[in-house]
Order: structure tokens, then sequence, then C-alpha cells
């Protein structure tokens, strides 16, 4: 019982693992003084929103690795005896990929301090991934038709859409595509024939923090060629709120070309998408929480459609033929309009009456047809 529980433990921890590889960032960097590497230094990373840092020494070659970052922008702060303290500012971890951090520091007083700006890295040069990201700026600024961030891949190179065919990226067929929405696959994996447009989690705007766009991914990222990744947006140590409401109107939309020309009027419709979203500390600098919601009534024009229903008298078990020839024996000749009761116990089938539960449950509840 103790070697099981250790094994599924070690499963959990390894499931874990994978899924943060999927939804965060990696901080790769050296520090370096006039004479070379430096061993020994200190370096401090602080999340500039939720105030959690983590501090790491660097190694003998004057390297540091941190790992499990969140998505967003750092403070690094690196110190060493006999040098001027460095600061980083506001750089930016994407989710997904890890971002290299060169730091030369100059000699002089730990209480000397030399502010850097930092910013996002242009060029990867951390590992072989090729993609981009679509930021919370993009998402908040550009206009989404359905407020899908879907919408915006696209927006990536080696991504391909138009009208007539489903998005695909660096040519790969759209099977291909793997979505994860923090490290976890949302796609319906048996049908996949619009993978990269649609996702049976129907992500929204403003539930995602950001999301990558990998046309070239590494082995951790897990089935399929390209990598379409989501990270959900968190709570920080501000509290956040944020209504919406977008409406589409028929009284604010342009007709037709062709139904101009026919007299047609434009067809009614009244979609309203609408929502919020809070966010802010449980715990200040330990526990956060972020709740979004969002619903759509869309009211639009219907063909009429037309279903068939019982009659009074078939919900009695009598039924109406048209008899197609002559049946002497019963009196009947072709054409005549006939009724049968199909519970007569004549035709021995041994049902002659329709079950009361039956009757009030279901048969009671059918509408009444109002046209033959």
């Amino acid at each position: 019982m103790r070697r099981l529980t250790l094994i599924m433990a070690v499963f959990a921890l390894t499931a874990i693992t994978a899924f943060s590889q999927l939804t965060t960032s990696t901080l790769r960097g050296t520090v370096s003084g006039p004479d070379g590497l430096l061993p020994g230094a200190t370096v401090v990373v602080k999340n500039n929103e939720s105030a959690k840092e983590i501090t790491v020494t660097t190694d003998d070659n004057g390297n540091f690795t941190v790992t499990s970052l969140e998505v967003g922008k750092y403070t690094v702060t690196v110190t060493a005896a006999g040098f001027k303290t460095a600061t980083v500012n506001d750089l930016v971890l994407e989710i997904n990929r890890a971002q290299s951090l060169p730091v030369t520091l100059e000699v002089g007083g730990v209480d000397e301090v030399v502010v850097i700006t930092g910013g996002t890295e242009i060029v990867n040069t951390a590992d072989g991934k090729i993609g981009g990201t679509v930021t919370r700026k993009t998402l908040e600024d550009l206009p989404s038709l359905g407020r899908n961030p879907l919408n915006f891949v696209p927006l990536q190179p080696g991504v391909a859409s138009n009208p007539n065919q489903n998005s695909v990226i660096n040519g790969v067929r759209t099977s291909g595509t793997n979505i994860t929405i923090d490290g976890v696959n949302v796609q319906d994996n048996f049908i996949r024939s619009n993978a990269t447009d649609f996702s049976p989690a129907r992500p929204s705007v403003d539930e995602v923090e950001e999301f990558a766009v990998s046309t070239q991914g590494s082995p951790e990222d897990g089935l399929g060629g390209p990598q379409i990744q989501f990270t959900t947006r968190r709570g920080t140590n501000e509290f956040k709120f944020g209504l919406f409401e977008f409406n589409r109107n028929d009284n604010l939309s342009a007709n037709s070309f062709f139904n101009n020309a026919n007299g047609i009027k434009r067809p009614f419709r009244n979609r309203n998408q609408f929502g919020g979203t809070a966010g802010g500390p449980i715990l200040k600098d330990k526990l956060f929480g972020f709740f979004s919601y969002e619903k759509i009534i869309d009211r639009q024009f219907a063909a009429p459609q037309f279903s068939t229903t019982l009659t009074q008298d078939a919900r009695q078990g009598i039924f109406t033929y048209t008899a197609l020839a002559d049946d002497p024996a019963n009196g009947v000749v072709a054409g005549q309009i006939v009724k049968i009761n199909l519970l007569d116990p004549k035709f021995g089938t041994g049902v002659t009456a329709i079950d009361p539960t039956i009757a009030s449950r279901f048969i009671s509840n059918l509408p009444a047809g109002n046209s033959t």
C-alpha cells in the first residue's frame, strides 16, 4: 500500500510539473563583472503584481535559472559584494518561453543602484521555438467579432486563413494543432476538422491573460505540431473589476445588396454579449482570486419549422390511413379513409391500453396540432 501511494504521488508531481511547463515562463541569465563571470551573486526575481519573490544564487559559472514563473512583468535585482546593485525593471515574461537576461555589474558599493529597463526579448535566444505571443494589451485593444481569442491566431507569422478554408499553421493541416489552457488540452480529440479555429472550451477574451502560438514547438509541449497555449488571468494585490456589453442590432446594420434589390427588409436580430470580471487578493501577497462571467443572448429571425405531433385520436391508439387496395373481407375499398384502433385485443399484441405513466408524463405534454 505504501509503495502504491508513493507511485501515485510521483505521477501527480510529474503531471503538475508538466502543466507548469506549459503555462509559465523560465528566466535564465548570467551575471558578470569587469573581470568576467561572477559566481555567488544574489538574484531576486519579484512579480510586480503579486509581489511574490524568488531568490537564487549564481553558480560557479555565473549562471542562474528560475523556473515556473507566472507570465507578467517582473523586477530583477542583482547584488554582489564589491559591486553596485543592478535593478532590471519591467522585465516581461511570456507564456512557455525562456527569457535570457545577461547582467553586468559595475564596481562600487552595494547601496549604489544601476537601473535597467527590461521589456521583452525580441529574438528568442534561449531555445529553438519559433512563434509569437498575443499579449493582454492586444486582446484588449483590437476588436474581435464574437470575442473569441482564437480570432487573433492569424496575426502570427506562418498562419494562413481565408473564408474558404480553416486556418493552417506552417502548412500543417488544422487537425494537427494542439490547443491547451493552463497546460490542459481543450479540444475534441475525435473531431478535429477545425481544431485551429474552434475549441469546445470556448475561451473568452476576458479570461485569457495571453497566449502563445508556436509554429515549431518542443517535445514538452505535447501532441501536435503547431501549439496554441492559453494562460488564464489571475488575481493580484490590487482589486480590479470590469463590466462589458456588446450589442448587434438590425436597426444599426446594413441590408444586403440582393435584399435591397428585391425589396426585402433586413432580418430581425438583437444579439447581446455581456459579462464581467473581478479579481484581487484573498490573503495579501499569498492567495489571490479571479472570477469571469460571460453570457450571450442572440434573438434573430428564424423561418417557420414544422414538426409532427399526435392527434387526439392517435393519443388513444386510434390511427387513420388511406387504403391502397380493396379489402372485401373488411368492407374497405381503395382510396377509403379507414380508422383503426391499435389497442384492439383482436390484434393479439398484448397491449390493450396506454400506460398511465406514459400518458401523464409524455403524451399529455405533447403540443396540440394546428394543421393537417
